[in-house]
């Protein structure tokens, strides 16, 4: 049986070091690898804002394109996106001056608990845990930036300690405590409303 010349898939540190050689097409291959993480991270961190977090995703990746040097391989690239993104939406944020506690009054005034059925169905439980999940968004949008990123860091995107270190630029021994400290933070919010009648 004749031997197939099949080339395999270049492995994506493989695509860094090939980009950085000058085969510049790659580019869009790690564009294409890292863009759900990315523009997720961003989709969150910038309160659901679809069109900002497509916008600053793309100015993260153009600035990854343009410093190649800062990055050699695929996790060395992967940290350097999300730091980038993180200092980004930050300077984003301070220059729309987004006021936290606005989104909150406006889960207060939007959302009113209707009577329940003692009959659920499956669509019932599913709206249920969509409204659910959407009032733990709102709130965990009202959080202080840090506290909500290293939220959606670890428990959304489920990254490790030393990447949410290398990210934030904080030292890995104050992230569980600081994660410890925003857990508590989105959770007496939620208690917050819930007691005060929502």
């Amino acid at each position: 049986m004749p031997e197939k010349n099949i080339e395999a898939a270049p492995l994506a540190m493989d695509l860094v070091q090939l980009w950085r050689d000058g085969e510049v097409e790659r580019f869009d291959e790690i564009v294409i690898k890292h863009q759900k993480l990315i523009c997720n991270i961003a989709y969150l961190l910038l309160k659901r804002d679809y069109q900002q977090s497509c916008q600053i995703a793309c100015e993260t990746f153009a600035y990854a394109y343009h410093n190649p040097y800062k990055f050699h391989d695929e996790h060395s690239l992967k940290l350097f996106l999300c730091q980038t993104l993180i200092i980004m939406i930050r300077e984003r944020l301070k220059q729309n001056d987004i006021h936290k506690d606005e989104l909150l009054q406006e889960l207060l005034e939007g959302c009113k608990p209707d009577k329940v059925s003692s009959h659920w169905t499956a669509r019932d439980i599913m709206a249920e845990k969509e409204r659910l999940q959407e009032y733990v968004l709102d709130n965990l949008e009202t959080l202080l930036f840090d506290q909500m990123a290293v939220i959606i860091l670890r428990d959304i995107f489920i990254l490790s300690y030393e990447e949410i270190s290398a990210i934030m630029k904080w030292p890995i021994k104050t992230i569980n405590p600081r994660l410890h400290r925003s857990r508590i933070e989105l959770k007496n919010k939620i208690q917050d409303v819930l007691y005060s009648g929502m």
